[in-house]
């Protein structure tokens, strides 16, 4: 069996993209590398504790994914140290974590806008985008 990798979902207040991305990340994760891969969100610029965007819910919800009791966390010297790839939904949050230290090849960039504020039609949208973009996570990974 491989080792352990660890992927986090990055955006700034984690509340829609990285909540919805890391979701859809384990959803959709066979079983099989469900074992080899711990999958979390973060936000460069969160309030920790924050409950996720109701539109977001309402997303998730629509695909039998409930992340109602998932919170916004902040990231950490901890996950900076340990993580294997960091995947951002925007270019600036992979410049701001390469200016923090973490190496190109720990870099990814999704290119998803940030629904924040926007009607659950924007967060269905960005949803859909986010999941067609999982597969190159995946293949990133190696699993």
């Amino acid at each position: 069996m491989c080792a352990l990798k660890t992927v986090v979902f990055v955006c700034t207040g984690n509340t829609c993209r990285s909540q919805m991305a890391a979701a859809l990340f384990c959803d959709n994760m066979s079983e099989l590398y469900a074992e080899q891969v711990m999958a979390c969100s973060a936000g460069l610029m969160a309030h920790a504790g924050d409950p996720p965007a109701a539109n977001a819910v309402l997303a998730m919800a629509q695909l039998g994914i409930n992340i109602t009791a998932n919170r916004a966390s902040n990231l950490n010297a901890e996950l900076l140290e340990n993580t294997d790839l960091f995947v951002c939904m925007e270019a600036s949050h992979v410049e701001y974590l390469r200016r923090a230290g973490v190496p190109a090849e720990k870099l990814m960039n999704l290119d998803i806008s940030d629904p924040y504020g926007g009607d659950l039609e924007t967060y269905l949208k960005c949803r859909d985008l986010i999941s067609s973009k999982l597969p190159s996570v995946y293949e990133r990974l190696g699993v």
